[in-house]
């Protein structure tokens, strides 16, 4: 729902750049505008969670402040259902019992300032039938596809999130034990920590579809998501999760049109910002522009597996290799107990030239920090390299991190 801020921000950003605004007087006057996201959970036993941001002025160091604790609640044919406040800004109930056709958002701020929702249709949705993927432009094209055999949908958006193992260069077997003086060799686990890492983003994209002018409630391999060529998203393995929303006519709409000024802010044909009108309302002033719209429903998932299987498909991602020039330097005098003279990569905590023993760390020598240095025992035979951290620990790949999800398959 990120993009909702985007569209707070468009709107700043026409205010203050506007000779002649075309927004209301209170937009131009009140920077301070109520930012509310989320989705009433319909599903029985799941999770609700909705966001309160305020808007702030150009030239603040923070864009989007926290609206903290306020007083947030569901309503319906007369039970009032709490929310907690469980993060800044952020307010959830584990689960809900909707019951009836329609229910309300309300809330009120610490300064007691109260906002109302419409009356929401409670929305059930479909299951998604499939994620699909094909070869697009050198990348690959993601589509969904869903249906509603009783045609009560029609109108479908989604959001989803992106998960990707990547792995460093070059993989760490052996490390140096500075107790024993010794290279030893890592367990598995202990190569694993450096060399696979994951990342993980969510959508910010509007992904909004009908079924309206079909005669059946079809949404045939809608696109979705799409990774261009060589991105490291395809380098080991890829996930795509999917959520589904069955929304109601007027908050399509809404989106179809949010979409629209979002991609094209500058088009003097498209709805102007001002007029996207959401479902929540400001109960003490009349006048004032709240920023979101807010539906109720029930969600589907799925997951989708992408594995990079040249059999199968090329992906066509490669590491630069070329980028690590080798600059071969001999240590010897080593005490060294492998006899696997196979080439092994090591991390940087070797004796390069971290050991006391090792050269003076000379403009030659010093190369070991950023260059693959063949290690050799004292005669001629190769154990392995020295890396630099870069070229071995993934984290210095990517923005993600060491923990792998529980859902991962392998």
């Amino acid at each position: 729902m990120r993009y909702l801020i985007g569209l707070a921000l468009l709107i700043l950003s026409i205010v203050y750049s506007c000779k002649d605004p075309y927004l209301p007087h209170v937009i131009a006057t009140n920077k301070n505008y109520l930012v509310v996201e989320g989705v009433i959970n319909a599903t029985p036993g799941a999770l609700t969670r909705i966001r309160l941001t305020r808007t702030t002025n150009v030239g603040d160091t923070a864009m989007v402040a926290a609206e903290q604790q306020a007083n947030v609640t569901v309503e319906q044919d007369g039970t009032v259902y709490p929310l907690t406040e469980s993060d800044s800004g952020y307010y959830e109930i584990s689960s809900l019992h909707l019951t009836g056709t329609t229910c309300r958002l309300n809330i009120t701020t610490q300064k007691n300032e109260q906002y109302q929702s419409d009356d929401i249709p409670v929305k059930s949705t479909p299951l998604i039938d499939s994620i699909t993927y094909a070869p697009k432009d050198g990348g690959v094209a993601l589509f969904v596809t869903s249906h509603d055999d009783m045609a009560n949908t029609r109108y479908y958006r989604w959001e989803f999130d992106e998960t990707w193992e990547y792995h460093s260069p070059y993989q760490s077997t052996i490390t140096y034990d500075w107790s024993k003086r010794m290279l030893q060799y890592k367990t598995l686990a202990a190569q694993d920590s450096l060399y696979r890492c994951f990342q993980s983003q969510t959508s910010t994209s509007i992904e909004v579809s009908s079924s309206e002018t079909l005669d059946k409630d079809v949404i045939y391999k809608y696109p979705i998501a799409f990774i261009p060529a060589a991105s490291v998203r395809l380098s080991v393995l890829y996930s795509l999760h999917i959520r589904q929303y069955a929304l109601p006519k007027a908050a399509y709409n809404y989106f179809l049109n949010l979409k629209k000024t979002s991609q094209n802010p500058g088009d003097v044909f498209g709805p102007l910002p001002g007029e996207l009108k959401g479902n929540i309302h400001s109960l003490t002033r009349k006048e004032e522009v709240v920023i979101g719209y807010v539906t109720a429903s029930s969600i589907t998932e799925q997951r989708i597996f992408l594995y990079n299987d040249p059999t199968f498909y090329d992906w066509k991602y490669s590491f630069d290799y070329a980028r690590y020039a080798q600059n071969a330097i001999t240590i010897e005098g080593i005490d060294v107990t492998l006899s696997d003279q196979s080439k092994y990569y090591l991390e940087n905590n070797s004796p390069c030239p971290l050991d006391p023993a090792a050269p003076p760390c000379t403009s030659t020598f010093g190369a070991c920090c950023t260059h693959a240095i063949p290690l050799h025992l004292s005669g001629p035979q190769l154990l392995g390299y020295v890396y630099d951290t870069t070229c071995i620990d993934c984290i210095f790949w990517g923005k993600g991190g060491r923990k792998k999800p529980d859902y991962w398959p392998r």
